[in-house]
């Protein structure tokens, strides 16, 4: 393997394995909470929420969000302002 095919590896607490948090392959995939991303951007978790993007308060309505999570626990949703999902 030379540097220009090496992947670009993010450690928490120590370098090992386990304490792994992102990758970014040599092919451009980036990976959160895996090793071996498929995609683009791949984000895994063992948590019912996987990605939570939230911008802004609730309390004023001024507020944007973007949640999914996996099939069978809870809605995915897009929230834009108030109460208003997709």
């Amino acid at each position: 393997m030379t540097r220009a095919d090496a992947d670009i590896r993010f450690y928490t607490n120590g370098h090992a394995n386990a304490n792994q948090r992102m990758i970014i392959k040599s092919d451009g995939n980036i990976g959160i909470g895996t090793s071996t991303p498929s995609d683009k951007l791949h984000v895994k978790s063992a948590s019912n929420v996987i990605v939570d993007i939230e911008a802004g308060t609730e309390s004023t309505n001024h507020y944007s969000m973007l949640r999914m999570t996996p099939t069978g626990t809870q809605n995915s949703y897009l929230r834009i302002g108030g109460n208003f999902c997709l």
